[in-house]
């Protein structure tokens, strides 16, 4: 396994960064909306704030994305592929994306016990 890169996402990132939350949501038995057709909302977040995807070998394994207002920071998605989590994804861009500056940043509750520390 080689050394996972945290970058700006750009738009040609966003089939992928939908494919991640698509598995993690419906899993590989759909049962959702198309799995090819990017959702509005993601390209809003990253026009809105800042994504950032995780990368590994070529292939994303995780992404997040974060809305700041002022002084605060809004993390809006966090999210890692199955096979990758718990293996510091999250940790890395979480330590990437969060600023400085930021003197208060939410995020909304999980039922994901690996999530509620934040």
């Amino acid at each position: 396994m080689t050394a996972v890169q945290i970058r700006r996402a750009t738009t040609g990132d966003l089939l992928g960064v939908w494919s991640i939350l698509y598995t993690i949501e419906y899993g590989t038995s759909g049962g959702g909306p198309p799995g090819d057709e990017i959702p509005p909302y993601l390209p809003h977040e990253m026009a809105a704030g800042e994504m950032w995807v995780a990368e590994d070998a070529g292939e994303l394994v995780g992404y997040a994305v974060l809305i700041s207002r002022g002084e605060v920071g809004f993390i809006a998605e966090l999210f890692v592929r199955g096979e990758r989590q718990s293996g510091r994804v999250g940790t890395a861009l979480l330590a990437r994306m969060l600023e400085p500056g930021l003197r208060t940043v939410c995020t909304m509750s999980s039922a994901d016990p690996r999530a509620l520390s934040l």
